[in-house]
């Protein structure tokens, strides 16, 4: 099995694992219920394909379609729709939500590219929220992958993230990758594409960039230009020519997902929901590497955690509460995290408090512990 295809494996086994724990949590921004699901399916559609002309007679294609957020308004307005994700649970989800269109095809993709669509069959591609958590060699392969599809002429719109780059492990198939703006522009050239116009993805409720740690949340549209004979390892070194961390022995394992777990187990909690707190609890110990983790363990010190806090630990208005209130758990079930934390001395391997509307969040790496997009509305 190649490399490749290794990775691929693993983003098939988490997505599928995080699908049947919460899709909406892990696949449709955290949303507490479906009505509001669809709703910013609606809204983020009509922000990815703003522009595209006589979409009635055109086709489209969804990389990472998830639940169908997106494919719902799209088969109202397109004449053909395929969504395509890695995940058989999130495909079995949106066959659920949508039902039988004989405009829609619902694919569960190896991870790697999309053999399953014939060569320039397809008017417009698209990703949303989606990319950005694959790995940087996966989506080198899956640029020309969508240039092999779309029709010379058709157009690709992509929500990436712009700016400094993030030291990423390619293992890593939940943080959020950031490219130099020069390093992208060069890659889609290179893979046959033209650059129309970029902006900055607002949404109303949610903060999507973080602008002070060199991220910025980009809405680009492109036009295919010409097939693309470049190889996919010289799209991944022009996108990233410093690689990923690949060090087998530099991995932890799921530590982001486990925090976010915990996190949302909290919210639980405070909400009242005991039975939605266990399963979040079971879902961070089950994607945890460490050993001897008790489900009942974590989840009572979780309930006395926030019993101390005065059951409020995201309405603290001190960024030390804030902080010393994660590192409590850490401490307990990760001391080595905790004191490599403490000890942290690159600064783009950093954790620190950023204020929101709604309190302070803990950052590490720039990434949101609370939910792997939205810092503000996580949880």
């Amino acid at each position: 099995m190649s490399d490749i295809e290794k990775l691929a494996e693993q983003m098939k086994a988490d997505w599928d694992r995080r699908i049947r724990h919460d899709y909406r949590f892990w696949m449709s921004d955290g949303q507490s219920d479906d009505a509001t699901m669809w709703q910013t399916g609606e809204r983020d559609l009509e922000i990815i394909t703003r522009g595209i002309s006589n979409i009635k007679e055109k086709s489209i294609l969804e990389l990472g379609c998830g639940v169908g957020r997106l494919l719902r308004p799209a088969l109202a307005q397109f004449q053909r729709v395929i969504g395509v994700d890695v995940s058989a649970e999130a495909i079995q989800k949106a066959r659920g939500f949508l039902g039988e269109d004989t405009k829609l095809e619902l694919v569960v993709g190896n991870g790697f590219d999309l053999h399953e669509v014939k060569d320039n069959s397809i008017d417009v591609g698209f990703s949303f929220a989606a990319i950005t958590s694959i790995p940087t060699k996966i989506i080198a392969n899956y640029l020309l992958e969508l240039n092999r599809v779309i029709k010379p002429g058709g157009e690709l719109r992509l929500q990436v993230y712009l700016g400094e780059n993030q030291a990423v492990h390619e293992q890593d198939t939940l943080y959020l990758r950031c490219y130099q703006s020069q390093n992208f522009e060069q890659t889609m050239r290179a893979a046959g594409f033209q650059i129309d116009w970029s902006e900055e993805l607002v949404l109303p409720t949610i903060q999507v960039s973080a602008k002070d740690q060199g991220i910025v949340a980009t809405i680009v549209a492109l036009t295919k230009l010409e097939r693309s004979t470049v190889k996919a390892e010289t799209i991944a070194q022009l996108l990233l020519p410093e690689g990923e961390i690949s060090e087998s022995d530099a991995y932890h394992g799921s530590d982001l997902e486990y925090w976010m777990s915990l996190q949302y187990a909290k919210e639980q909690i405070r909400q009242g929901d005991r039975n939605a707190a266990q399963r979040a609890v079971e879902h961070a110990v089950a994607a945890s590497k460490q050993s001897g983790l008790s489900v009942q363990g974590v989840l009572n010190s979780l309930e006395r955690e926030i019993h101390a806090a005065g059951a409020a630990i995201t309405s603290t208005t001190s960024k030390a509460g804030a902080f010393d209130a994660n590192m409590g758990v850490l401490l307990e079930r990760f001391p080595k995290v905790a004191e490599q934390i403490r000890t942290q001395s690159n600064p783009k391997e950093r954790v620190s408090i950023q204020d929101t509307a709604q309190g302070p969040v803990l950052l590490l790496n720039t990434q949101c512990m609370d939910h792997p997009t939205k810092p503000v509305d996580g949880a």
